[in-house]
C-alpha cells in the first residue's frame, strides 16, 4: 500500500495503533497546522532522518496535497533499504482540513 486515505489514517488513530506520522513540509507550515502526534521531517532535510524512521511499524508521509509525499514514498520504497511500511496521506493536509480536521486551516 502505497497510499491511506484520510479516513483510513483517522482510524487507526483512533484505534491507537502504532504508527509514525511524518510531515514532510517546511517547518514553518508544519508550526502553522500539521495532524496531532506528527514530527516533523523537511523534505530538503529528509536525509538526515532516515536512519531513524523505524521499518517495523506503518509510516506515514504528509505534505499539503499528497504529491511530493508520494514522491518520497516511491524513492523510499525502491532503494536499497526498502521501507515497505512507508506509505502517503492521499489528498495530504488539504483533504484532512476538509474531512476530518475541519478547524484546520491549511497554509
Amino acid at each position: 500500500m502505497r497510499l491511506i486515505s484520510v479516513q483510513d489514517l483517522k482510524a487507526k488513530i483512533d484505534l491507537g495503533e502504532k504508527i509514525l506520522i511524518i510531515d514532510i513540509r517546511d517547518p514553518e507550515d508544519f508550526d502553522y497546522c500539521h495532524i496531532d502526534g506528527s514530527v516533523n521531517y523537511p523534505k530538503q532535510d529528509f536525509d538526515r532522518y532516515k536512519e531513524s524512521i523505524p521499518m517495523d511499524i506503518p509510516v506515514i508521509l504528509v505534505c499539503k496535497y499528497g504529491k511530493k509525499s508520494e514522491q518520497l514514498v516511491t524513492m523510499m520504497r525502491g532503494g536499497t533499504t526498502k521501507y515497505n511500511k512507508v506509505c502517503s496521506l492521499l489528498g495530504g493536509l488539504w483533504d484532512w482540513s476538509r474531512e476530518i480536521d475541519l478547524s484546520m486551516t491549511v497554509w
